[in-house]
């Protein structure tokens, strides 16, 4: 090397130093390539360039297996449960590998009926859904430790049942004998406050149906019917069907009341009505301007439980006795349907807490067959079997 180019270099390696030490690569010179000091330059040259962070949320570490579930007996996908307001799932289980450690277990939800998952013992769930048309989807998942499947198995069904499922029934159905009719028994499970109209319902059974009609409350004093009442059933009360012919004729449909004991001597009842029978027995102080016969008679000759009036026989010292036998004509008119009828009918309790209705037609002529109860829509209330 030329011994004058020394001071050259010296002067160009300072200026490289000073200025980034990459001056020399742009020099046209036969050791441009050359760099004095690399470590240094490459810190001089190194400018810091901002990073975005990253935040990575904590959370359970992934499994090492897999959960699956199946549905194996219960409602098809789609089913409509029209006889019943139960269902009952059966389930199982799966893991894989196959010898993880641990037991299965299970998680179960209703949507429809459950906001939450229910931890469900064993391999299968049993559920009473609310009465009423609803349709519903049952999902069940496994578990193990803290993992569960995380595509619960599945099925959706409906309910199609009446509002009054389980709430009205067919208490009794008692066939026909040679002394008495057939007749059905409807009753209800209900609070002191509430009553449920069975006008428009049906009972049917493969020998025919009926529809419960309107109906009177009050059969009048001349054994006339107003069918315009609804036929509501109350707590602990019941409605009474018969394959007979009413008591009235046709369309006999009414609502017993206690005055109907004084109409038993004379008119058959295919059902049973109130036997009983009262008339208040007059005291002493009511009887004072009357003969002594004539109270004697009153007081002690005549039954006022009886529940036809009291008949004067021959010719006496009462029948005699015009003002005697003018206050017994009174008193034996309150041993009728008619005066029961003006002294009881305001009464709270004069109304028997049942309804009587005589369908004219025999539903329960089969040697064996399901009577069913249908509702206004036509949805089951209830089924009976004989």
């Amino acid at each position: 090397m030329p011994i004058f180019l020394i001071p050259i270099l010296i002067l160009i390696g300072i200026f490289a130093v000073t200025a980034g030490g990459d001056i020399v690569q742009d020099l046209d010179l036969p050791f441009s390539n050359f760099r004095l000091f690399p470590e240094r330059a490459e810190q001089i040259t190194a400018v810091p360039q901002k990073t975005s962070i990253r935040r990575v949320q904590p959370g359970p570490a992934p499994s090492s297996f897999l959960l699956d579930t199946l549905i194996t007996k219960g409602p098809q996908h789609g089913a409509v449960l029209s006889n019943t307001t139960k269902a009952t799932f059966e389930f199982s289980g799966s893991v894989l590998p196959k010898d993880t450690e641990g037991r299965i277990a299970f998680q179960t939800k209703i949507e429809g009926l459950e906001d939450k998952w229910q931890i469900t013992s064993g391999t299968k769930r049993t559920i009473t859904l609310p009465a009423g048309p609803k349709e519903y989807t049952f999902l069940v998942r496994s578990y193990l430790d803290n993992s569960v499947d995380l595509t619960p198995a599945s099925r959706t069904f409906s309910v199609n049942v009446s509002p009054y499922f389980g709430k009205v029934h067919i208490a009794g159905l008692q066939t026909a004998s040679r002394s008495s009719p057939s007749f059905i028994t409807i009753t209800g499970k209900l609070s002191s406050v509430e009553t449920v109209n069975l006008t428009g319902w049906t009972v049917k059974g493969r020998a025919g149906s009926y529809k419960i009609p309107y109906a009177s409350k009050t059969v009048t004093a001349g054994l006339s019917l107003n069918p315009v009442h609804q036929v509501q059933l109350q707590r602990s009360g019941r409605v009474l069907l018969s394959s007979g012919r009413g008591p009235f004729g046709l369309q006999s449909n009414f609502q017993p009341n206690k005055c109907m004991a004084y109409l038993r001597p004379s008119i058959p009842f295919p059902l049973e009505v109130p036997s009983s029978c009262s008339v208040v027995k007059p005291t002493e102080a009511q009887l004072l301007f009357f003969s002594l016969v004539c109270q004697n008679y009153i007081l002690d000759e005549i039954s006022y439980s009886a529940c036809t009036p009291p008949t004067l026989t021959g010719v006496n010292e009462v029948t005699l006795d015009r003002q005697c036998t003018g206050y017994l004509d009174g008193l034996f008119e309150e041993f009728t349907y008619q005066g029961c009828l003006t002294r009881s009918e305001s009464d709270s309790d004069f109304l028997k807490n049942e309804w009587h209705l005589y369908m004219n037609a025999d539903l329960l002529n089969q040697r064996a067959d399901a009577i069913k109860l249908l509702d206004q829509n036509g949805l089951l209330v209830d089924r009976e079997t004989y």
